[in-house]
């Protein structure tokens, strides 16, 4: 582990998840240049990549892992993954973004398929931008899966 140019261990990157470990990209000619002092392996600022430990740093210990789930959805399991993502569609949905907020319910969609709840908040978003067919189709799936549902029903 390389200590940055002020004398700090960084661990692994908060833009960039997949960058487990600060390195620099060359040591800086003069106060100005900046350049040299961004990682190599993500071009993130130092102040980008979290303070790590000198010796013993893991970036795959059970505290790096949880406290990197926050930037990195990869790293979630898929019920935690598609709450994420139904959060972020529900908040496109009242901002009025229906394209962004279908966009988060179809990935979602592919941690969880069989969400009835997903399919229809999809197809509300789907027929808000008049993707009719597309709507339809959801719809009908929904209620396949919750017959029951009255919401569905309505959808249809």
């Amino acid at each position: 582990m390389v200590a940055d140019a002020f004398g700090v261990y960084r661990g692994w990157c908060r833009a960039a998840p997949s960058c487990l470990e600060y390195n620099p990209r060359g040591v800086p000619e003069g106060p100005l240049d900046i350049a040299a002092l961004s990682c190599s392996v993500c071009r993130c600022s130092p102040q980008q990549h979290v303070i790590a430990e000198p010796t013993g740093y893991n970036p795959w210990s059970e505290k790096h892992v949880n406290a990197r789930k926050a930037y990195d959805e990869r790293l979630l399991s898929n019920t935690e993954r598609a709450q994420v993502r139904k959060a972020k569609g529900d908040a496109e949905y009242r901002s009025r973004n229906y394209k962004k907020a279908y966009e988060h319910y179809t990935i979602a969609l592919e941690s969880t398929p069989d969400s009835h709840l997903l399919l229809a908040n999809r197809c509300q978003a789907y027929l808000q931008v008049g993707r009719v067919e597309l709507a339809l189709a959801d719809a009908q799936r929904a209620l396949a899966l919750a017959p029951d549902w009255a919401k569905g029903h309505y959808r249809l």
